[in-house]
């Protein structure tokens, strides 16, 4: 009701005055003469924007089909019917795809950019964040790719997740003193940054916070910062140093570790030899994410766990040792380790999950321990090189896609045990000859198991 009721009042006040009020410094911004109207929701369109009034009198910029322009004014305050309405914010998807943007001017009365309100404006190559904005929503800037510099005033206090994400073209940007977290993926992939200071009011960085951005020399991290989540600083090329008074975390050599050296978190931008010291009982999700430059690495007996995604993609690792105080190897732990030719499971593993070995090309065999019950999904997909493997008699189940694409393989034998093949379990394995020591009644095949495969036998 009272919707309707605000929506009759701004349509009267339309139909008292279809003029629009003579221009003012910063009202009604590019507005073109008197085009001005207003839809059944009660939004207002003042040339070229639309506008949201709320119930106490304030505008948003919202988005709904703007004009396409190159130039965006946004006035500090809009004229309608002789009343005046400041702008105090942009909201979500304002201007969400609007590709030919080049330039933005944001007034003094804006406190906030909502989520996602200049998403994918790939045509932004600077903005400046004027002092009375206090928070930057999620997304609010990511994928501008071309955006190269930006300024962004001590009054704002929240940067969403996300809000800087994809914006590659950024060399540097100034985190003010004001801001005390810096969210999830906040400056993903920003490739293009090479220098970044975390002010000493922050006390938290989310995950993948600053994820691929491969140009970053050296990361700072003060003693205020007592929040680190997974991932961080996967994927970038600097090295890691920590404040020697912070309460939480330690760094040695460039390499993050929790205070107590007991879990090794992030050792982002690592090249040839890695000594891990053996106070590291764990080693974290995406520690060593992306390091190409890694050639080796000793783990010492001290370490039980190999988190997630721990060596994807570090392309330079030729062989690595675990050691026999390790039971588990993680999801996509050695993902992409093309240049992997030898690596030795001890029999204390009992579980390689999803994707573990996934894409290493150059693996050529490779001994599952006798404690292994499942071959889990795509754990050994694109392992082309793969020329031999033994499949021991305690696993009982093959997940999909675990061989997919192993086109290297020439002879497999499935023990009895095994009475479940996933889907694409040795699809593209065209020179494969697989021998099962079962019959098809007792094994559970899947669609696809051995498309492409040169044949298939079960011995019962």
């Amino acid at each position: 009701m009272l919707k309707k009721l605000h929506v009759s009042l701004l349509s009267a006040l339309l139909c008292l005055s279809v003029v629009a009020e003579p221009r003012e410094s910063q009202l009604n911004g590019n507005q073109n003469g008197s085009d001005v109207k207003i839809d059944e929701n009660g939004d207002v369109f003042v040339s070229p924007l639309w506008y949201h009034i709320s119930s106490e009198g304030t505008a948003e910029v919202i988005n709904d089909s703007h004009e396409k322009l190159e130039s965006v004014i946004i006035p500090s305050k809009i004229r309608i019917a002789g009343r005046v309405y400041p702008v105090t914010s942009i909201g979500r998807k304002a201007f969400v795809y609007q590709f030919e943007i080049k330039s933005v001017e944001i007034p003094l009365s804006v406190t906030s950019i909502g989520d996602n309100a200049f998403y994918d404006c790939d045509g932004l190559t600077n903005i400046e964040i004027p002092s009375s904005v206090t928070s930057i929503g999620n997304g609010a800037f990511a994928h501008c790719r071309r955006l190269t510099n930006i300024e962004i005033s001590s009054s704002v206090t929240s940067i969403g997740n996300g809000a800087f994400m994809e914006c590659r073209g950024l060399t540097n940007i100034e985190i003010p003193s004001s801001v005390t977290s810096i969210g999830n993926y906040v400056f993903y992939g920003c490739g293009g940054l090479t220098s970044i200071e975390i002010p000493s009011g922050v006390t938290s960085i989310g995950i993948c916070a600053f994820c691929d951005c491969r140009r970053l020399k050296s990361i700072e991290i003060p003693s205020s910062v007592t929040s680190i989540k997974n991932s961080a600083f996967s994927g970038c090329s600097g090295l890691i140093n920590v404040a020697l008074d912070n309460p939480v975390y330690s760094s040695v050599d460039g390499i993050l570790y929790d205070k107590n050296k007991t879990e090794l978190i992030s050792a982002s931008g690592r090249k040839g030899e890695v000594k891990i010291p053996t106070s590291v009982t764990s080693i974290g999700d995406y520690a060593f994410y992306g390091c190409g430059g890694l050639t080796s690495i000793e783990i010492p007996s001290s370490v039980t766990s190999i988190g997630k995604c721990v060596f994807k993609e570090c392309s330079g690792l030729t062989s690595i040792k675990i050691p026999s105080s390790v039971t588990s190897i993680e999801k996509d732990a050695f993902s992409g380790c093309s240049e992997l030719k030898s690596i030795e499971i001890p029999s204390s593993v009992t579980s390689i999950d999803n994707g573990a070995f996934s894409g290493c090309r150059g693996l050529k065999s490779i001994e599952i321990p006798s404690g292994v019950t499942s071959i889990e999904k795509s754990a050994f997909c694109g392992c082309i090189g793969l020329t031999c493997i033994k499949i021991p008699s305690s696993v009982t189940s093959i997940e999909e896609g675990s061989f997919k694409g192993c086109s290297g393989l020439t002879k497999i034998n499935i023990p009895s045990s095994v009475t479940s093949i996933g889907n694409s379990a040795f699809s593209g394995c065209r020179n494969l000859e697989i021998v099962i020591d079962n019959s098809e009644e007792n094994v559970k095949v899947e669609g696809a198991a051995f498309d492409g495969c040169k044949s298939v036998k079960f011995l019962k």
